[in-house]
């Protein structure tokens, strides 16, 4: 029997499409938007594959020019480099993300308090517990979800990362977004809809998708497939 996944109140989509950026750039958050995405990932202070994305203040130009540029809901990924401090929240608010995704062992109590939902990125070694507490919190909007594997190598599921999926979805009163390390397939798309998925992220870069109009046919590719998936389990 298909599972009914947990809405989200924030995107229109019943089955939004996120783009994880791998760089704050408005030419690529502007493909990301044209091929259809429901919404862009900024980033600062997060290690990728051989380097770190910078701080807040090296990287506030490039996010004033998204927000400026594209439309759809705007989100910032605090990476797991560092916490950032009050400061860096008041300058971070003064953006007007949609909302905010952390690390839960990086982020400080009072993003609580900033009036931005809050994404909190499910960590290996923490127990369920933790975050079925944190799916209570009325910051907290949703949860992020993806197999620690980052080797395009690999297949992109395996029944661990279905089940740990299957735990969440069920467990969390709160919508929980797959966020996928390799392509993905029709068939493996539809799957996580059917396991409780409230909505997919990816990251272009990792499936070598690196140009503007690579990463516009990539998403639209994926926003394709989602629409299709999502269509063939209401029918």
């Amino acid at each position: 029997m298909y599972k009914l996944e947990k809405m989200s109140i924030m995107f229109r989509s019943s089955l939004p499409l996120i783009v994880e950026l791998s760089k704050n750039d408005p030419e690529l958050a502007q493909a990301s938007q044209d091929g259809g995405a429901d919404g862009v990932l900024l980033q600062i202070l997060t290690q990728k594959q051989n380097y770190t994305v910078s701080p807040l203040e090296d990287e506030s130009e490039n996010i004033r020019s998204i927000i400026e540029r594209v439309s759809i809901k705007k989100g910032i990924l605090l990476g797991d480099v560092r916490s950032i401090n009050r400061e860096e929240l008041d300058q971070i608010k003064g953006f007007k993300f949609d909302f905010i995704a952390v690390y839960p062992a990086t982020a400080p109590i009072f993003l609580l308090e900033a009036g931005t939902p809050l994404f909190v990125t499910v960590q290996p070694g923490l127990p369920i517990d933790y975050y079925r507490a944190l799916s209570h919190m009325p910051s907290v909007e949703g949860f992020i979800y993806g197999p620690s594997t980052a080797n395009r190598l690999e297949v992109s599921l395996n029944l661990v990362d279905l089940a740990v999926l299957e735990l969440l979805t069920t467990s969390l009163s709160k919508p929980v977004y797959f966020r996928s390390p390799n392509e993905l397939k029709a068939d493996e798309l539809l799957l996580l809809i059917k396991r409780g998925a409230s909505g997919i992220i990816i990251d272009p870069f990792s499936i070598g998708a690196i140009e503007p109009s690579d990463i516009k046919e990539t998403v639209s590719l994926y926003k394709k497939i989602i629409d299709e998936s999502g269509y063939r389990i209401w029918m």
